[in-house]
């Protein structure tokens, strides 16, 4: 531990401890220091959960957010899945069941991925135009929010990342009350404010576990939100832009849904205590695994489920 006036060795913390930590982020050590200068190590403080508004009830029905990533329009994998999760979505596949689920989700979050990387020009417009094409048929009857991010997508490199442009999407920026492209990292209230969702396209959660030994995707997530910051290792290992007066990774609000996409696989942990709750979700690549996550906005703990769509390969 060091700043501008001298450095300070620590001990006491394990290696398994220490494998967990990275930079970025602020910690307090209590302690003593040992004959030998050392500072004895008893105990971590981070600055802890943030305090979270009571959640106000609503109604007994079951209302839930869809979120998909890795959609990897224009690449090589099946399409099919693809076909059938947009004609799920706009309600014109499965049996009556199914058609009386698909009236109860509200809304479509795609947390990045959106194209495949594509060599030429023509070939990621050729993309961008099918992806524009497919949510302008769900923007018809179903809000859809996109984020930027992941590989393929038509976006700079750095965080936080701006919309994908208008120009991108000239079906579906149309639909102006159904269709939004987003920032990355994400912020929505729904339901007049009664529910926040927060979350990104995967790459700081990422980083962490490339730094770090012993953590899952949602154990990140949890302890980003105990370090109030959803991205604490940039710009050292994450391109980020300079911020001379903010830290825009700065996690002011606790909320109730935290997502990162583009995560290896499918996770779901409930990070519950007395400052409030809040469901994290790790949400694999959609084209390597035909997966889309449910989350019920009306359970008191947001319960999550999934849909998988199976292709022809």
């Amino acid at each position: 531990m060091q700043d501008e006036s001298g450095r300070l060795n620590i001990m006491g913390l394990d290696s398994a401890f220490i494998a967990t930590m990275v930079t970025g982020i602020v910690v307090a050590l209590k302690g003593s220091l040992d004959v030998k200068g050392f500072l004895q190590v008893e105990g971590v403080c981070y600055p802890g959960m943030l305090p979270q508004a009571p959640l106000r009830k609503y109604n007994e029905s079951h209302r839930y957010v869809a979120l998909v990533c890795g959609l990897s329009v224009g690449g090589p994998q099946d399409q099919l899945k693809m076909q059938l999760l947009m004609s799920y979505l706009a309600g014109h596949a499965g049996d009556d069941e199914e058609h009386m689920r698909q009236k109860d989700i509200v809304r479509l979050i795609i947390c990045g991925a959106s194209t495949a990387g594509k060599s030429t020009s023509s070939e990621m417009a050729a993309a961008l135009t099918q992806l524009d094409a497919s949510l302008a048929e769900l923007a018809t009857s179903l809000p859809v929010d996109i984020l930027p991010g992941g590989l393929g997508d038509a976006c700079t490199l750095t965080l936080p990342q701006q919309p994908l442009h208008k120009c991108l999407f000239m079906n579906s920026s149309r639909f102006t009350e159904t269709f939004r492209r987003t920032t990355n990292p994400y912020e929505c209230w729904m339901d007049d404010e009664r529910v926040m969702f927060f979350g990104h396209s995967g790459s700081p959660t990422s980083d962490i576990l490339r730094c770090t030994a012993g953590l899952t995707s949602t154990l990140v997530m949890e302890r980003t939100l105990k370090w109030r910051i959803c991205a604490p290792t940039a710009p050292d290992t994450i391109p980020s832009f300079p911020f001379k007066s903010c830290d825009p990774f700065i996690m002011e609000k606790r909320p109730h849904v935290y997502f990162s996409g583009n995560q290896t696989q499918y996770e779901s942990l409930l990070v519950k205590d007395t400052q409030g709750v809040t469901r994290c979700i790790s949400v694999p690549s959609f084209a390597d695994t035909g997966l889309v996550v449910l989350v019920d906005i009306d359970s008191d703990d947001f319960t999550t489920s999934t849909l998988t769509f199976q292709g022809l390969n």
